[in-house]
């Protein structure tokens, strides 16, 4: 084995985030942007679920962004305890 990925395939990384991303957009969608609640229904802890959302650039859609109205302010909630869902 040559170590190269074959050119037909698609990065596993690829693959993997595509497959996490698109959960987390629905849950965001079906809790209507509340992160505790979409964090629930995937079932990780809200720590978990915020480090998702920035990884995969949807924290904006989510009324926990730290500017959305509303949301609270990223270190105020960074400093908050965060509770397992």
């Amino acid at each position: 084995m040559d170590g190269l990925a074959h050119p037909s395939l698609v990065p596993l990384a690829t693959v993997v985030a595509a497959a996490e991303r698109r959960p987390l957009q629905e849950a965001l969608r079906q809790a209507q942007g509340n992160c505790q609640e979409a964090a629930r229904r995937v079932g990780v802890s809200r720590a978990s679920f915020y480090r998702k959302l920035q990884r995969y650039r949807l924290l904006e859609a989510a009324s926990c962004a730290p500017d959305a109205p509303g949301g609270p302010s990223w270190p105020a909630r960074r400093s908050a305890p965060c509770s397992t869902v």
